[in-house]
């Protein structure tokens, strides 16, 4: 716990980290999960429940915002390269 309010804490992280704190989990989220497409043979449907994601497509959706392919691209271009 912190002596600090949800909505006073996030206006400190987004000064400080320049994002907010649901932002810098999907970063975060999204790094790892390139991480497990490189490294693994999970599905990208295991990928998303391992990093918390309950919606297929919203992974895809987010993944595909942060890096401009899907996970599936992104996973048979990095076994190309």
């Amino acid at each position: 716990t912190t002596a600090y309010s949800y909505s006073r804490l996030s206006r400190l992280f987004k000064q400080h980290m320049g994002v907010t704190i649901v932002d810098y989990l999907n970063q975060k989220k999204m790094v790892y999960a390139k991480r497990l497409l490189r490294s693994t043979h999970l599905s990208t449907l295991q990928i998303a429940e391992q990093i918390g994601y309950n919606s297929l497509s919203s992974f895809n959706h987010l993944f595909k915002k942060a890096y401009g392919v899907t996970p599936s691209e992104y996973r048979k271009k990095a076994k190309n390269d």
